[in-house]
């Protein structure tokens, strides 16, 4: 997510999801642009694994996965806390994305 065309991101997230009928199997997700390098959001993989891909278990994993991030950076575009909320919204539609792409 950035401001306009060009710029370095506010904050983002990259993830893979492996399931087998509809159980989540394996989740790797990290965060960017809120840290001075990536961060990978264990808790938030954990509480997907052996989990039903649905809503519900996407918000729940996504308010963890937020609430990891340790210090997130401040600056005159976005504060740490606008940043984890951020990241809080993209993992959860980036969930919601991914488990649809696998059916």
């Amino acid at each position: 997510m950035a401001r306009r065309n060009g710029d370095l991101a506010l904050a983002g997230v990259a993830l893979t999801l492996q399931a087998s009928g509809g159980i989540c199997t394996a989740a790797r997700i990290a965060a960017f642009g809120v840290n001075a390098t990536a961060v990978r959001l264990p808790q938030a993989e954990a509480a997907l694994v052996g989990q039903a891909l649905n809503a519900t278990n996407f918000t729940n994993a996504a308010a963890l996965g937020a609430a990891e991030l340790v210090e997130p950076m401040t600056c005159i575009h976005a504060s740490a806390s606008y940043r984890r909320q951020l990241v809080k919204t993209l993992l959860e539609r980036c969930l919601a994305e991914a488990a649809g792409r696998l059916g």
